[in-house]
């Protein structure tokens, strides 16, 4: 009886030390292969996958993910906004292929694909209207659709998308951009003043050609409304 008084607390010494070592390898356990590969792959999907997602599709993770990030700057105080970088919103480069029927008619609703076995000049250009309003569009959602307040002591103009533009016939303009978004959504997105075709620096309109570089850029007026801006040059 009293051999076991006398090994009980070397036992139960023995069982805390047995015990605190095995804590001691779960938790390296969980680190090394639960938490570090976690962060790693949160890491590689932030920093790679979402700046190269595919540009001419619907918007998806990489848009909602700008999106996110852009509500979160809006809801800072005015005077502590530049304490939320903008980094999960990236400018995408993007080829917008004037014949790239499922890029600007995925379900054939617009039926671009048979137009262009009369008509291939009206086809390849409201493909590539098509195109353009689409990516105008997700611009515009990215950055919060004029309900965010982003300005952080910049000017507020930010890169969506630099296109190259390839096998258009003739050019388009906001004409044509107007007509797509009628077709797309009943044309709720242009004829609300928030999309400007001006050259930058200049009183003309921007023109939209094959091979040849454009911007889509969101801007942030502040007090005024937002726009998305379709220029021939960078957006900044």
């Amino acid at each position: 009886m009293a051999c076991a008084l006398v090994a009980r607390p070397y036992q139960q010494e023995k069982i805390k030390m047995f015990g605190k070592k095995g804590f001691d390898i779960s938790m390296k356990f969980v680190i090394m292969w639960i938490i570090l590969p976690l962060v790693a792959g949160v890491m590689i999907v932030v920093l790679v996958v979402a700046p190269t997602a595919s540009a001419l599709g619907s918007k998806g993770y990489a848009d909602n993910l700008c999106h996110l990030n852009a509500g979160f700057r809006h809801w800072v105080i005015p005077g502590g906004k530049w304490v939320i970088p903008l980094a999960m919103c990236h400018e995408k480069s993007v080829t917008v292929d004037a014949d790239n029927w499922n890029a600007c008619d995925p379900d054939g609703k617009f039926r671009f694909k048979e137009l262009a076995k009369t008509n291939e000049y009206d086809a390849l250009r409201k493909c590539t209207a098509q195109q353009f309003y689409n990516l105008g569009a997700r611009c515009w959602y990215m950055y919060g659709q004029d309900q965010f307040n982003l300005q952080a002591l910049e000017m507020g103009r930010w890169n969506c998308f630099r296109t190259t533009v390839r096998d258009l016939q003739g050019t388009i303009g906001k004409d044509e951009l107007m007509a797509a978004s009628k077709l797309a959504d009943g044309g709720k997105f242009l004829p609300d003043g928030n999309v400007d075709f001006q050259k930058k620096w200049l009183s003309t309109e921007t023109v939209i050609e094959t091979n040849s570089k454009y911007y889509v850029c969101f801007d942030d007026n502040g007090g005024g409304p937002d726009q998305v801006d379709y220029e021939d040059n960078s957006c900044g």
